[in-house]
């Protein structure tokens, strides 16, 4: 038997809408269907085949995204925030939706700035995640990443995607890469 290895993954959550948004898998780019103003580039991945299941933008901050048929323990999901206005952090059911994907101090910290410092105050937020889905989620935290600051090209995750042999299946779960 060949040993197991790790798969490498790169996201890039541009502030500036003129800088690229990125998400590379191994050594396979997503394509973005449409990059807009004050989004959310949503990427449900296999967590056996690596195979790309769910690809699509949203600019509703406050509606959870349809992904009936894909909300199961065999896959996880990339978010990352297409140049984000603080009047466009995630709240109400989308909020709730990200939560229980595994965001957590990266999404508060988003929602603080907006509510104490206020919208229009600072340029633009970088976000990402990279959380498990499935029933009775979050099984574990997911990864992710918030900027607050001023940076067009935006915040750079790096994560490998480690795998596990279950019953002769290989399934791979996120695990951060660096600080």
């Amino acid at each position: 038997m060949s040993a197991l290895k790790s798969v490498p993954l790169s996201i890039q959550a541009p502030m500036d809408i003129n800088f690229s948004a990125k998400i590379v898998l191994g050594s396979e780019s997503v394509q973005i269907p449409q990059k807009k103003m004050n989004s959310y580039w949503i990427v449900i991945v296999d967590r056996s085949s690596l195979k790309i299941l769910y690809n699509k933008v949203i600019t509703d901050s406050d509606a959870a995204p349809d992904i009936s048929g894909f909300d199961k323990d065999e896959n996880m999901m990339i978010v990352a925030a297409i140049g984000l206005g603080t009047g466009y952090v995630p709240q109400g059911a989308f909020y709730d939706f990200l939560y229980q994907a595994g965001a957590g101090a990266g999404l508060r910290r988003l929602v603080q700035v907006n509510q104490q410092i206020g919208c229009g105050e600072i340029g633009w937020l970088g976000y990402i995640l990279v959380g498990l889905l499935g029933p009775g989620r979050p099984a574990l935290p997911g990864i992710e990443m918030a900027e607050v600051t001023y940076n067009g090209a935006g915040p750079v995750m790096t994560v490998e995607l480690v795998p596990t042999e279950i019953s002769g299946s290989v399934i791979y779960t996120p695990e951060r890469v660096g600080c």
